[in-house]
């Protein structure tokens, strides 16, 4: 078994944003024969009422203490000196704060936080210095990461902050605009002082093991304890599960367009009914669309799918998306059938979520190592 540096014996620092992120942090956990004692759990709630959606899934474990700050103000590229200076200001203010929350626990043993090659994860891991860096899943975004950025201690601030803001980082435009902004100026400045490396062992624990970033050692996660909990006295309903995705609130797809996508899934299963299961990052605003518009069943559950598949007493028919991390697991783990329906992407401005989307097709269209069914709408 793979042993991290002293582990068992100093703080572990694990730092989430999603209920996924717990999950998988709870998997590392138990891999590692990690005393739960010695694990700090860092939140960083995306939105208003995330924190709450986050509960459930944190009593999964019992944590050595809990702590929750807020990202850093986010940032447009097109933004005037005074603009800037107020940006430079609000960053400054709120990396002080989660700095008095978090000083305890620096050069910790080590850091655990999904791969998302974002700024704000970028400086924790720099501040902090931990001993050994182990970076988790962030569904299938994490394979789009891994595939643009292979060298992650190759730290090139201007690109890094492209990357972050625009899915095309080759874009000379965007660099321009970024390199004239007293923003940029300051991002450039500060990415000089996060120089790696921070830390003496790099360990991929992911789905992706194979795609390593340089430097980092491969771990498969195979959801070892996830499977443990699993609950094998369980019925089939006459039910489809919709697992929804954010591409209407955060990628900007038309509304109309995505429930045109929906009538047309609701065809390929006239003897069953839907429920559809939204996103974290979805409203309820946006479920009560969705269930006006198509007269479907809308939930939400605060555990993530994975969790909640493995545990329920009753399963559904089949379990269908777009694409996503938790038709990858329900396809690996059960007999369930498994449907992902792609729509024209070509027709939509690229993000780092369409980017993911065209890479888990390409995976499946064509049949793999597990049975997903990639239906075209």
């Amino acid at each position: 078994m793979n042993t991290l540096v002293s582990a068992d014996k100093d703080i572990s620092l694990f730092i989430c944003i999603s209920p996924l992120h717990i999950l998988n942090s709870i998997e590392v956990v138990k891999h590692w024969r990690i005393n739960p004692e010695s694990c700090v759990l860092l939140l960083l709630p995306r939105i208003d009422n995330h924190r709450d959606r986050l509960e459930q899934v944190i009593g999964l474990l019992e944590w050595g203490e809990i702590i929750y700050i807020e990202n850093d103000p986010r940032h447009e590229q097109d933004i005037g000196f005074w603009q800037g200076i107020e940006s430079a200001k609000s960053q400054y203010l709120s990396m002080r704060k989660w700095r008095k929350k978090i000083i305890a626990w620096k050069r910790c043993s080590f850091l655990c936080m999904p791969y998302l090659n974002n700024f704000m994860m970028k400086r924790l891991h720099a501040w902090l210095r931990p001993n050994s860096l182990v970076l988790i899943d962030d569904g299938t975004l994490t394979e789009r990461v891994l595939y643009k950025k292979r060298n992650y201690l190759e730290y090139d601030p201007v690109e890094d902050y492209v990357y972050e803001s625009s899915d095309d980082i080759e874009s000379e435009r965007s660099k321009e605009k970024f390199y004239f902004t007293l923003y940029g100026v300051v991002h450039i400045l500060s990415g000089l002082l996060m120089r790696p490396p921070y830390s003496h062992e790099y360990i991929l624990f992911s789905q992706y093991s194979n795609m390593a970033p340089i430097g980092f050692s491969g771990v498969k996660n195979s959801y070892t304890w996830l499977s443990s909990q699993e609950n094998k006295d369980y019925t089939i309903s006459d039910v489809v599960h919709f697992l929804g995705a954010p591409l209407v609130e955060r990628d900007g797809i038309p509304l109309e367009d995505y429930v045109e996508w929906l009538e047309k899934v609701k065809t390929f299963y006239p003897n069953l009914d839907i429920c559809y299961l939204l996103h974290p990052a979805e409203s309820d605003e946006f479920g009560e669309k969705i269930r006006e518009s198509l007269h479907f069943t809308v939930m939400r559950k605060n555990l993530p799918y994975e969790f909640s598949f493995a545990i329920s007493n009753e399963r559904p028919s089949v379990v269908a998306s777009w694409f996503c991390s938790a038709l990858e697991y329900v396809s690996k783990n059960s007999d369930v059938k498994v449907d992902a329906y792609r729509f024209n992407l070509e027709k939509y401005s690229s993000t780092p979520a369409l980017s993911s989307a065209k890479m888990f097709y390409k995976r499946y269209a064509k049949g793999g190592q597990y049975n997903i069914n990639v239906i075209d709408l």
